[in-house]
């Protein structure tokens, strides 16, 4: 009878964790992270549990990252982000090979190895009638809130949340731009409010980008959180980068640190200005041209450092963090549908 009674209670333990994925993270759930979402979540609830989130969050810098991109060997990264256009990228393997960033005025980005050696720099109020659209087909400022700064604005969404799995809820909403007007799909976790996966659409309903993020930590100071998973894909542009971020620190970087988002300007690579209409223009990845033309050059500071490591500010000698606290996320990443409804 006892041993009939420890198989019954193995069969019924085994059937509970083999009905599915989600309905076994929403057990787990229930006993190691509450729920800060109501079932019934509305657009508002939403918004204000993401763009709360978002506030918190005046800086974050990781010097302990992973870059993977197509075709380039896996590289140590340092990223930096301050909301609104500030925004610092660099991927070192034996050396600086990629810097990309963006600061009040204008955005770069240098390949140590491209085929058209510069660093190619547009402002920001130049970015939607210049070449850098070939380059990043949305503005720099959406790549930061791509990165971890996500926001909703309830007064453009286009309808209310739509349940489209397990604890996941999508918000359709217009994007005013300088592009024109842009649609945006946000899909978060029901549970917690965290932002799974963002995508931008042209008017026609073509997708320009893409992000997914997940491994979510709390910042034990503020409260804050960010994802430790951030894959960016910009189909139009043919081009896609993963980073794994070991820890953020959150709320260090001193708002005078001039140096942290100044355009790099490396011996033997021209600044090229990505608004000049006479550029002759070879996209980064693509194949040389036979007899490629000198490119049009803007002036440049004397202020302007050498591509070298990215200042550190405080976090030269970091603290150990504490343990990592991971949030689990509603499902798998999904392929988003093209156009939204």
């Amino acid at each position: 009878m006892e041993v009939t009674r420890s198989w019954i209670a193995l069969a019924v333990l085994a059937s509970l964790f083999a009905t599915g994925g989600a309905s076994c993270r929403q057990y787990v759930r229930q006993y190691t992270e509450p729920r800060t979402l109501p079932e019934t979540a509305t657009l508002e609830q939403i918004a204000e549990k993401v763009n709360g989130n978002t506030a918190l969050i005046l800086s974050a810098q990781s010097t302990r990252a992973t870059l993977k991109a197509d075709g380039v060997p896996p590289m140590g990264a340092n990223l930096a982000i301050m909301p609104q256009r500030r925004m610092h990228l660099q991927g070192t393997f034996v050396g600086p090979r990629i810097d990309m960033g963006s600061n009040d005025e204008s955005f770069w980005i240098w390949i140590k190895d491209n085929p058209q050696p510069a660093v190619f720099v547009c402002r920001h109020d130049q970015f939607a009638r210049s070449n850098a659209r070939q380059m990043i087909p949305i503005e720099p400022e959406r790549l930061i809130e791509a990165l971890g700064l996500a926001h909703i604005d309830p007064r453009l969404a286009l309808g209310p949340p739509q349940v489209v799995g397990a604890n996941r809820i999508e918000i359709d909403s217009r994007q005013p731009s300088e592009l024109g007007e842009l649609k945006k799909k946000t899909i978060v976790d029901g549970w917690n409010g965290l932002v799974l996966e963002q995508h931008i659409y042209d008017s026609l309903g073509m997708l320009l980008a893409s992000s997914f993020t997940s491994r979510y930590k709390h910042d034990p100071t503020t409260g804050a959180a960010l994802p430790r998973t951030i894959e960016i894909q910009w189909p139009t542009a043919k081009m896609s980068f993963k980073l794994e971020v070991s820890d953020w620190v959150i709320n260090q970087i001193p708002s005078d640190n001039t140096a942290l988002w100044a355009v790099p300007h490396p011996a033997d690579y021209p600044v090229v200005d990505l608004a000049d209409p006479n550029i002759q223009f070879v996209a980064p990845g693509a194949p040389a041209a036979s007899s490629p033309a000198t490119p049009p050059t803007i002036s440049t500071r004397a202020l302007h450092p050498p591509v070298e490591p990215m200042p550190n500010g405080p976090q030269s000698d970091l603290p150990p963090l504490p343990p990592d606290e991971v949030y689990p996320t509603a499902s798998s990443r999904r392929e988003p549908a093209n156009p939204l409804r």
